[in-house]
């Protein structure tokens, strides 16, 4: 074949289509290369050694002939590519610094000690990725938080805390208080490099308190345990309780349960061991049984309907149950008191672990005389008296008419000024299976976790309680109705919310039909 024939075009033309074609392709790479956003100007990041955990990350805008959409932070372990760790959108008109925090325990953790590589790099619209800015950074190493020398001391009424210097990144301080258990809640915390703290809230017989330290990453370690207690009351080798003696009788029923609480208490300081404050719902429940017993002439912890020491204490509105002393017969405070410190039972009680106390006495039933002493572990409000003072010992002894009978301590309620309006109670459904067990379910608005419900159902001239508490505003309860109860044709269904220091209390009836 000739040349001519493979080689149509003159050798002019050949020079002139190579050379554009070569103009074309070389154009590309330039073009690209111009079209990429530029890399943003990253400042050395700050470490947040402490919680949050982290990085502080500050950057200047970059720029993009189509405009940054976004930025894109990276994170790069030794010997590994980069990862987005988190997204940062540039707003329009685009601003001209940017800052993020980069959270140690993202998507990309990051682990105390580790050397990485931070970068960040924009993104245009048209989802074109530029060049990164990057800076070293190493993390702090890893530490367990931990407590050193905790020790907890009365300050008269408050209680000082403190704790020798340790590694942490902060502390938290928990004790309990009324309706919390377990742990406690917090009531202090106190951040890195502190050595005390201090519990404002007025101490009533001992009080326990944890104290946890915070980690790096605000993860608590090990809790240490510090007890404080009051210094014991001074009292005379012999009890000056002026009513112990008195014999219990309608005139003298406040004096006499008085001075039975003066007398435990006289007890308890003799042998170290700090009184028990009179909790007004505690003396509800132990009145009310006192008075029960007279009136149904039974003789027992478990009265007939099946309510037992801790049923009545929640039913006074008590968080928890309850321990109880009965005596039957006995004339005086000081012989009650003697005899219970002769049983083995009932002196454990007196002597145990106890925080409050509440007295009840009645005058008749199957032996003329009841006494009831209830016992509970929740520490006392504020206001509570420990059967100690001045009214509870007497100014003189009642036999002589000269003494007159003080008033009985009692739980103090709120102001109403204080109060919120009453929550919305709402009874969901309601069923009594043949008159044998009583099962419902309520919803009550805006009431917090742990607020008690009261139930009453009464029926043939009779009436049974018991409480629920409130689980994230609901209510149900299920329970079997008792003997003397059961196979009514028509009862009364009563549910109360009994109120707090933020909401006034509730009440919801129905009449319920066999």
């Amino acid at each position: 074949m000739p040349r001519s024939t493979r080689f149509p075009l003159p050798h002019r033309q050949h020079r002139v289509a190579f050379a554009a074609v070569a103009g074309i392709l070389l154009s590309l790479p330039a073009t690209a290369v111009a079209q990429a956003p530029g890399a943003p100007v990253l400042q050395p990041p700050t470490i947040r050694p402490c919680t949050p955990y982290g990085l502080d990350l500050r950057w200047s805008a970059a720029s993009a002939p189509a405009g940054v959409a976004r930025y894109e932070v990276t994170v790069a372990a030794a010997g590994q590519p980069p990862r987005v760790a988190t997204t940062v959108p540039a707003p329009t008109p685009q601003a001209q610094a940017f800052t993020v925090f980069l959270d140690g325990d993202a998507t990309v953790p990051l682990r105390g000690g580790a050397t990485y590589v931070i970068g960040v790099r924009a993104v245009d619209a048209a989802g074109v990725v530029g060049p990164a800015d990057e800076e070293p950074v190493t993390m702090p190493a890893d530490f367990a938080a931990k407590v050193d020398g905790f020790s907890a001391a009365y300050a008269g009424p408050t209680v000082a805390l403190s704790w020798q210097a340790t590694a942490a990144c902060g502390f938290t301080v928990f004790s309990p208080r009324e309706g919390n258990f377990g742990q406690g809640q917090a009531i202090a915390s106190a951040s890195e490099g502190a050595t005390s703290a201090r519990d404002d809230a007025p101490l009533h017989g001992p009080a326990e308190y944890t104290l946890v330290a915070l980690n790096r990453r605000g993860l608590p370690g090990p809790g240490t345990i510090a007890v404080a207690a009051e210094p014991l009351p001074l009292i005379p080798a012999q009890p000056t309780c002026a009513w112990r003696q008195t014999t219990l009788s309608a005139r003298y029923v406040k004096e006499g349960s008085m001075a039975s609480l003066c007398l435990l208490n006289h007890e308890r300081v003799r042998q170290g061991l700090q009184p028990l404050w009179v909790d007004g719902r505690l003396q509800t429940a132990a009145e009310r049984h006192a008075q029960d017993e007279v009136t149904r002439r039974f003789f027992a912890h478990t009265n007939p309907d099946g309510c037992n020491p801790s049923c009545r204490a929640q039913a006074a509105g008590y968080p928890q149950g309850a321990g109880e002393n009965i005596s039957g017969g006995r004339a005086t405070a000081e012989a009650v008191i003697a005899g219970w410190l002769a049983s083995p039972g009932h002196r454990s009680n007196i002597l145990g672990n106890y925080r409050t106390v509440g007295s009840g006495t009645a005058i008749g039933g199957q032996y003329g005389r009841e006494w009831v002493h209830t016992f509970g572990f929740v520490g006392a409000p504020f206001s509570a008296v420990s059967g100690l003072e001045p009214q509870f010992q007497g100014a003189a002894d009642p036999s002589g008419g000269a003494a007159v009978a003080p008033r009985m301590p009692t739980t103090p309620r709120p102001a109403a000024a204080a109060r919120k309006s009453a929550p919305a109670l709402r009874l969901r459904s309601v069923n009594a299976r043949s008159g044998r067990r009583l099962q419902l379910s309520a919803t009550l608005a805006r009431a917090a976790d742990g607020g008690r419900v009261r139930i009453v159902l009464r029926a043939r001239g009779r009436s049974w309680r018991s409480s629920v508490i409130v689980r994230r505003g609901q209510i149900r309860f299920a329970r079997a109705i008792p003997r003397m109860l059961r196979g009514f044709r028509r009862a009364t269904l009563t549910v109360t919310y009994t109120g707090s220091a933020k909401l006034s209390s509730a009440t919801v009836r129905r009449t319920l039909r066999r």
